[in-house]
């Protein structure tokens, strides 16, 4: 470790974090994936190394270094090697085109661009449109001459101390995709993700540096940050794998050993389904959930197929887990609130609010509203984007265009958006609501819910299934909806469209508007 690597510990930044973290990590392992282990001693040295690298290249305070890549233990390091010296890091959505990937480059001003193998065609494009504006630094050993600079120079550079960063300094540019599919850019600073950084057991449960997660989402993704701070700042271990796929990720769990393992419920359902009792689950202490509320059944089957000890946030890319409400078994299982999120977290505070007033037209407990979040985790503002940042972050508070209510125990329920209310006939009705109760049709395996345009009604509700079983028709869909007493009949889609699959924006959320015919 660099000797002033520690020189004023108080400090609210990133830097600080990694390095006494490390420091008390020592010889156990910190980060691993399938190629590389890294104990705290190692991890530090890798960082210090390869922040030397990009300090070589001239790469500074407030310069933004950019990611295409999948998850592991090198891009972990380049993350914490450009906070050290002051860089901003901003991972590119993986799914997005190679055309709007080349645009968000240049759009966030990059000026290195670090890829890994299955993005090297890619890394080219950019190459072609910003020329030397943009350094290529290849994440693979042996790239040819793909790339300006291979991940081992900058390993092999001489170490750097931790710049003079500001906990006031931006940190990081989370990307979260809009309503119309263009990025917005979620900026952090280093104070915030510190903040955010300390929230660990409240969210997940108690945590020791003998625990250890999997981390199998794209960089992209707001759950990376969410996810890796806390348990860097708790020293647990961070085991990354590259992508997701059910049956891998049970055998990693039961290889590792992991104690905490965090999907969306989408991908829990599908492990599910992959026999988990065929794996050694024994060490699994906590099966996490997040990005949508859960259900009866998968809480149920998490519960009894994974581990007993289940637990839900409700967090996003402007709030971190600073801002987080969580809940565990005593919410979701022994109070029968499955679909809860519970309350915030130790610093945090919501209210819940008229969507079209402000922060002071609360709303009474039971009635749905506006969610709005404050903590000292909350983003600094918006990329670019000095209209949204006055829209959305207001007094310390961030308008989540979500709608909730609070229950009279004070417990979350998230129920839907602000932006997917349809109106038909003057009922205001959340697309939400008619999505849950489709999937509980057996043979419905995916739904999504517009209101499309309609000359009588000003909107009808129109569903868009895709089949597991696909003899069923939309007349038993919508026989199934009424008998079960799911929808009263002013509710019930006026058309369900049955479709091979749904579309899905960058981040992997179902994209509504892509459902809608081009004239509507």
């Amino acid at each position: 470790m660099p000797p002033d690597a520690l020189r004023n510990p108080t400090l609210a930044t990133t830097g600080t974090l990694i390095a006494l973290s490390c420091k008390w990590k020592r010889d156990a392992e910190f980060l691993t994936d399938d190629e590389d282990r890294l104990t705290g001693r190692a991890t530090l040295e890798a960082i210090t190394r390869v922040a030397g690298g990009l300090k070589s290249l001239g790469v500074g305070n407030g310069d933004v270094v950019a990611f295409l890549c999948g998850s592991s233990v090198r891009h972990a390091v380049g993350f914490f090697a450009a906070q050290w010296i002051g860089a901003v890091p901003s991972a590119l959505h993986v799914r997005e085109t190679a055309d709007r990937l080349v645009s968000t480059t240049q759009w966030l001003e990059a000026k290195i661009l670090f890829f890994d193998d299955a993005f090297a065609a890619v890394a080219q494009q950019v190459r072609a449109t910003c020329g030397a504006a943009v350094t290529l630094i290849a994440l693979q050993d042996d790239p040819g001459d793909l790339a300006d600079r291979r991940w081992l120079d900058l390993a092999a550079a001489d170490p750097t101390p931790m710049a003079a960063v500001r906990p006031e300094d931006p940190a990081v540019i989370i990307l979260s995709s809009g309503t119309t599919g263009a990025p917005k850019g979620v900026v952090h600073l280093h104070r915030t993700l510190c903040a955010a950084a300390r929230n660990c057991q409240a969210i997940y449960g108690p945590t020791e540096p003998e625990d250890s997660t999997l981390v199998c989402m794209a960089p992209s993704f707001a759950a990376w940050v969410i996810i890796c701070l806390p348990h860097m700042a708790t020293r647990a271990r961070i085991h990354f794998d590259r992508g997701f796929e059910p049956a891998r990720f049970l055998e990693t769990l039961a290889r590792e050993r992991i104690t905490m393992a965090p999907l969306v419920p989408t991908m829990w359902r599908m492990v599910i389904a992959a026999n988990p009792e065929g794996h050694d689950l024994s060490r699994v202490q906590c099966a996490m959930f997040s990005g949508e509320p859960g259900s009866p059944d998968l809480v149920a089957a998490m519960a009894s197929r994974i581990c007993g000890h289940v637990r839900t946030a409700y967090m996003s890319a402007e709030v971190c887990s600073g801002s987080a409400v969580a809940a565990g078994p005593a919410t979701l299982i022994a109070a029968a609130k499955p679909s809860s999120t519970g309350k915030p977290v130790p610093g945090a505070d919501i209210r819940i609010v008229d969507p079209d007033g402000g922060l002071d037209d609360v709303l009474p407990d039971g009635e749905p509203g506006e969610i709005v979040v404050t903590s000292p985790s909350i983003a600094s503002h918006y990329w670019k984007d000095e209209a949204l940042t006055r829209q959305k972050l207001v007094g310390g508070w961030w308008r989540s265009g979500d709608l909730g209510y609070l229950d009279g125990d004070g417990d979350l329920f998230v129920i839907g958006r602000t932006d997917n209310v349809i109106n038909t006939g003057g009922i205001k009705v959340h697309a939400e609501e008619i999505e849950a109760a489709l999937s509980q049709h057996p043979a419905v395996a995916m739904a999504g819910v517009v209101g499309a345009p309609d000359p009588t009604w000003g909107q009808r509700i129109e569903a868009h299934v895709v089949l597991g079983d696909t003899s069923a028709t939309e007349s038993d869909i919508t026989v199934f909806l009424e008998a079960e007493g799911l929808l009263p009949r002013n509710k019930l889609p006026k058309r369900i469209v049955i479709r091979e699959d749904l579309p899905t924006g960058p981040t992997g959320k179902l994209y509504r508007r892509g459902l809608l015919a081009p004239d509507d």
